[in-house]
């Protein structure tokens, strides 16, 4: 799979994300004795489920998704899920999974007993929950598409519960369930949105713990989190101390980590592709619906436009000279893939992407992409930075 995909996409992978963040909250009032159905809030077009809409997913609220009772301690937890669903399309449903709460013992020993190979009971409960919906849907009403999502400790839950049972999920920043959990994994969709130097990429390829098994896609750094990389570079080359640079390590690994952090990071991404297309709209240049590979041969695929446009993939900001016209993308990759217009995008080495021997970006390191007209061995796959020197 590609991490890039459309606006429209993009746009419900946010909301989700947003549920996640509600459901955070939704947890904070309940640990007060302060949550009301009717004051929990939700992304627009979508609601909290009532006990009637539960019902209709073979679910109850207390038994099931807030507070559940651990039948082998006999002991209420501190488990809190929430369900959503689609204002419009009411067959739509989200179950969604809050991250670790740093401040409750229970939350922390969850992600203690999975990392050290255990099953511990947010892990199962989960399953439990996903099954049950599995069954009691494909039963009852067929016609329900579910989905999961979580953050963190929440995002291994909804990972858990797409491999025991195939429903989507979509995570952020996820902490990789144990792999012993489920005996047979069904085959599923997982997608793990995250931002560089997130702890819960850096812990797996460390220190072996449990990993996501899933689609990664790498949401922008901000301009202060890129200066905090490049204070880490600093230390370690002109110190040679990695002690000197682990306070700011660890600031950048927990700012990443961080479910607001991950919804700012996907609004502007939105937000930026939408600026794109407007630009795109009022350059006058023709965006080619048709994508065909050419011969097999390992040559590119080719258009029917001046450009073809590669879906979101968040991060890259791009000028582009296109056919005599200046078009500014940011957050979208072009794909010049041998138009009619004849794009004759060729790369120079490591250096620069020219096309119609205009020089216009450089590139800088790798993605999943290949879609330049011409490319060598060396730069086969490549993330197109911005350049300041047009």
């Amino acid at each position: 799979m590609s991490e890039f995909m459309t606006l429209e996409e993009a746009e419900h992978y946010l909301d989700l994300a947003k549920m996640v963040r509600y459901t955070k909250e939704a947890r904070a009032l309940a640990d007060k004795g302060k949550l009301a159905l009717e004051s929990r809030g939700a992304p627009e077009g979508w609601h909290v489920a009532s006990d009637d809409e539960l019902a209709s997913l073979g679910l109850k609220r207390g038994r099931d998704l807030e507070f559940p009772v651990n039948n082998k301690t006999g002991k209420v937890t501190h488990y809190f899920s929430q369900i959503f669903v689609n204002d419009e399309e009411p067959q739509r449903v989200v179950l969604a999974h809050p991250g670790t709460n740093p401040f409750n013992l229970e939350d922390l020993l969850q992600n203690t007993k999975n990392i050290q190979g255990k099953d511990p009971f947010y892990y199962s409960h989960s399953r439990d929950v996903g099954r049950l919906i599995s069954k009691f849907t494909s039963k009852n009403t067929p016609e329900m598409r579910v989905e999961v999502t979580g953050q963190s400790l929440g995002g291994g839950q909804s990972a858990d519960i797409s491999k025991d049972t195939g429903i989507p999920a979509i995570t952020f920043a996820a902490m990789g369930p144990n792999e012993a959990n489920v005996q047979n994994p069904k085959e599923s969709l997982v997608r793990n949105f995250f931002i560089k130097n997130d702890f819960a990429q850096i812990l797996p390829q460390r220190y072996g713990t449990p990993s996501v098994y899933s689609e990664q896609v790498e949401l922008p750094q901000t301009e202060e989190e890129k200066q905090g990389d490049k204070n880490v570079a600093f230390i370690l080359e002109n110190f040679g101390n990695d002690w000197l640079a682990v306070p700011l390590q660890i600031k950048l690994s927990v700012g990443a980590h961080g479910i607001d952090r991950i919804v700012s990071g996907m609004e502007n991404g939105i937000a930026e592709t939408k600026i794109v297309r407007e630009q795109i709209a009022n350059s006058g240049a023709k965006v080619s619906e048709r994508l065909e590979a050419s011969d097999g041969l390992g040559l590119p695929p080719v258009c029917d436009g001046d450009i073809h446009l590669c879906p979101i993939p968040f991060h890259f900001e791009t000028p582009i000279k296109v056919t005599g016209k200046s078009i500014f993308m940011v957050g979208r990759l072009a794909a010049f893939t041998g138009c009619v217009a004849g794009c004759g995008a060729v790369v120079e080495g490591m250096g620069h992407l020219k096309i119609n021997g205009l020089r216009t970006v450089r590139l800088g390191d790798k993605s999943n992409h290949g879609g330049v007209c011409m490319t060598n061995g060396s730069t086969n796959h490549i993330r197109i930075a911005i350049a300041k020197d047009l």
